[in-house]
């Protein structure tokens, strides 16, 4: 019976020990991906039993090496994919929070200029209540609110030609007191207002002859005319007969005294103001040596932030677990470190902005329009990127983006280009540049140049110029491509691609973006750019790409 119970069980399959083995290693081929067999072929792995013969076995060990490196194949790849997935999506994350932080920055920044503008604003209408009070006090004879306007600093001739002055106010309503303290604090005494009226032609009007004697003892000229009518014309009775009884020779003596006393208030004002411009040269100055300061400390913090991502991206690529902690505490230490620098540079950039406003107020110039374009981000594909209007090829300059919002940073760096950010030391590297313009010249490529949140101008150019001597000023003005400059760029040890003649239908796409994400760049690269100023309006939970 035994035998037959044998046969029986060779004719059921597999024994019960090789059953188990079977469950407990399971084939390579049960973890490969389905793979198309070819016509005329067999899924199975050839047998390496001891029967077979050594042609067999070299057969079945390669059909065996061949099945294990498409299994290697598959794993690796799938470890890649998975790998740049999670990298791609760190990437969006660390774009967005960039972004947010970005505008929360932004904001804040419009915030406290909003507040500035408010508090001038406000003291704008404190001061031109006060003077308008100051006028009704001096022709009520409010002498103690004059005094104290004139404490506070307020001029006797704050008033814009054509209008009336406090003096003119007081002689009007025969205010003794209040013209007293104003001719003290050497009121023009012949100034003209409204119509071309002086004080003594408006106090002849009103009939008071006590103001005109006065007048005329510190300078009134009775001579000077208003529409064709001289002050005795309107004058009657009292005031009529004081401006008869004078003696105009009198009035020469003291119009030389006048204009004396004049010459030497002119002198003491304009001595003033020049102490007062000294003091705001001073005092802006200062502030750009402030702001520089903070600008290099932001510069230093942001090269050691990008250096740190650097870092975390190697740790990461090599997969180098047990150092990514570490490495992206150090990211987070930078990220700190640079929050904290940024917002000190935005605090220095705004008191010098402050400060050069202020001497222009004193020196009276108008503020200078910023030279460019404003666009909504939408519409910054038509206008940079197809330049549908070509306005940007017209201006026979780069286009510089200034986009607080980094979108147009994600934007471009989607697209077939080459770029390069200007505070990641190993892409400004002489050789790596060197090449990066030659390949963006060689193959028609967009040349793009991010200097993120810094104005990294002064850098950028000494970076570019180790490249060559000229090299800055051939981007700048195209003659790399005009002059046939980028030959001086090319070495011999260079890529056979380099070497030989380069297609100009090839070279045309070829074009210059400067990009940054700093609200207030550069003004000397600005005007020598083609700015375009993207609006920062977005919403800023729009958390679209985070997944």
């Amino acid at each position: 019976m035994a035998p037959k119970k044998k046969a029986a069980a060779k004719k059921g399959g597999k024994s019960k020990k090789a059953k188990e083995d079977s469950d407990a290693t399971p084939a390579i081929s049960d973890k490969m991906p389905k793979i198309n067999t070819p016509k005329g072929s067999s899924p199975n792995l050839p047998s390496l039993t001891a029967s077979a013969s050594s042609p067999m076995k070299h057969a079945a060990l390669e059909q065996h090496s061949v099945t294990i490196q498409q299994f290697a194949r598959c794993t690796w790849a799938a470890k890649v994919v998975h790998r740049k997935k999670a990298e791609i999506k760190a990437m969006k994350r660390a774009a967005h929070r960039a972004w947010v932080e970005n505008i929360k920055a932004e904001r804040k920044k419009e915030d406290r200029r909003r507040k500035k503008e408010k508090e001038a604003q406000q003291k704008k209408a404190e001061e031109k209540k006060m003077k308008g009070k100051f006028l009704e006090a001096a022709f009520d004879d409010d002498a103690a609110f004059v005094k104290s306007c004139l404490a506070k600093g307020l001029s006797p001739e704050f008033q814009k030609e054509g209008e009336n002055s406090p003096l003119s106010e007081a002689a009007v309503g025969g205010a003794m007191q209040c013209a007293e303290l104003l001719l003290q604090h050497m009121a023009d005494v012949n100034q003209r207002g409204q119509y071309g009226r002086t004080p003594i032609w408006r106090a002849a009007f009103g009939g008071h002859a006590d103001m005109i004697r006065l007048l005329l003892k510190n300078g009134a000229d009775p001579r000077m005319e208003a529409q064709g009518e001289a002050p005795i014309i309107n004058a009657s009775g009292e005031a009529k007969e004081a401006l008869e009884k004078w003696d105009i020779a009198e009035t020469e003596k003291l119009l030389v005294k006048y204009h004396q006393q004049r010459e030497m208030l002119q002198k003491a004002e304009s001595e003033k103001g020049k102490q007062q411009l000294k003091a705001l040269e001073s005092e802006l100055a200062k502030a750009e040596k402030n702001d520089e300061a903070a600008q290099a400390v932001l510069k230093k913090a942001r090269c050691s932030m990008e250096q740190r991502i650097t870092e975390y991206d190697l740790v990461v690529r090599d997969g180098k677990n047990e150092l990514q902690e570490t490495a992206l505490s150090y990211v987070k230490d930078a990220e700190r470190d640079l929050a904290e620098a940024k917002e000190k540079a935005d605090l220095a950039r705004e008191a010098l902005l402050a400060a050069k406003g202020a001497l222009r107020e004193e020196q009276e110039k108008p503020a200078q329009q910023r030279p460019g374009i404003d666009v909504d981000y939408e519409d910054i594909i038509e206008v940079l990127w197809k330049d549908v209007h070509k306005k940007v090829r017209n201006s026979g300059k780069w286009p510089f983006v200034v986009d607080p919002t980094l979108k147009t940073q994600t934007f471009l760096r989607y697209r077939d280009i080459v770029y390069i950010n200007v505070l990641a030391s190993r892409e400004m590297e002489e050789e790596r540049l060197r090449m990066h313009i030659l390949g963006a010249l060689r193959y028609g490529k967009p040349l793009v140049f991010d200097m993120m949140d810094v104005d990294m101008v002064k850098e950028m150019r000494e970076k570019i110029n180790q490249v060559h001597p000229e090299c800055f000023e051939w981007l700048m003005t195209n003659s790399l491509v005009k002059d046939a400059h980028y030959k001086e760029l090319i070495k011999p040890g260079d890529p056979e691609a380099y070497q030989g003649a380069w297609d100009p239908e090839i070279m045309e796409p070829y074009r210059v973006i400067f990009l940054t994400s700093y609200g207030d760049p550069n003004e000397e690269f600005t005007a020598a750019t083609y700015a375009i100023w993207v609006t920062p309006d977005i919403d800023m939970d729009d958390d679209d790409d985070e997944d």
